[in-house]
């Protein structure tokens, strides 16, 4: 059996694959090439491979990072101008020489996962330095983890991750409380006994008034003004008053209806403005108004 050699093996405009990012540094657009590579071939499972180990270098890091879905689409980005170029790499047009310089030295930087607020949340100065750093002329290195800053990280963490849950379910239980329904029985004036004794089709009354349908949840102004101040968006609330309907008994209302209420209820309200602002400048003796 053939042995490959190193010349076999080569990637088309940088070197060998990586067998292993070093973690001493965030790596490159290169490394993360070199290493998805490294893999044999550029497959769904191997790029998701590359992306657990890029993250695990960044947690090493104590950098915040972005979601994996995005770190996704950004490496298929990359893999995609790759083959691409690879594709025409017998081109020896001025053009095709130009993309490939270009292209090698946008991924001799750093291959960038940092969450975009990852400065302002890191607390830590060393770490912030170390960020800046490999964005730019790249001479810092990371030395051993400090179990207990890591620690302390991870328990920083888990306490913003516990208050975002918190201030979610805050949000929501405010806007429940405002949330009305209105009861109102929308059906004809029930029968007494007396009507019911008048009536010749007695039985067939008591089962009607038994399969009666629900009575649907009205979506009123007051509604709609507290789930703007609340400031939720169509499927929250849609949520929301589903849980009020079904703990009330009654049949929710669907999202377009909520939609279509709520713009109804923001153009009366402007108009209702627009109206009172000028009866207001039109009056006897109009106040000034000042810019």
């Amino acid at each position: 059996m053939a042995c490959s050699t190193r010349k076999s093996t080569e990637l088309f405009l940088f070197d060998q694959p990586l067998e292993k990012f070093t973690g001493r540094q965030l790596p490159t657009g290169e490394e993360v090439l070199r290493r998805l590579y490294s893999f044999g071939c550029n497959s769904k499972s191997n790029r998701e491979a590359v992306v657990t180990e890029l993250v695990e270098v960044w947690v090493k890091a104590r950098i915040p990072t972005m979601e994996i879905r995005s770190i996704k689409v950004k490496l298929e980005s990359v893999v995609k101008k790759y083959e691409k170029l690879k594709i025409n790499r017998k081109r020896s047009t001025n053009t095709q020489q130009a993309k490939e310089v270009h292209f090698k030295n946008e991924l001799s930087r750093l291959f960038d996962i940092s969450h975009k607020d990852a400065l302002s949340s890191m607390k830590n100065k060393k770490d912030q330095a170390f960020l800046r750093d490999q964005r730019t002329e790249r001479k810092m290195a990371m030395g051993g983890v400090d179990q207990e800053l890591a620690r302390k990280e991870t328990m920083r963490m888990k306490k913003l991750a516990r208050k975002s849950e918190m201030a979610e379910k805050e949000k929501m239980a405010k806007a429940e409380k405002f949330a009305t329904v209105d009861l109102s029985d929308s059906s004809s004036p029930s029968s007494g006994p007396s009507s019911q004794e008048n009536s010749p089709f007695r039985g067939e009354t008591s089962s009607q008034v038994s399969s009666s349908p629900k009575k649907r949840l009205k979506v009123t102004p007051e509604v709609v003004s507290a789930l703007d101040r609340t400031n939720l968006s169509d499927r929250k609330a849609t949520h929301l008053l589903q849980t009020v309907a079904s703990s009330s008994g009654l049949t929710p209302a669907s999202r377009s209806t909520l939609r279509r209420s709520r713009m109804m209820t923001r153009t009366a309200l402007a108009e209702d403005i627009k109206t009172s602002f000028q009866e207001f400048i039109n009056a006897e003796e109009p106040p000034l108004i000042v810019h």
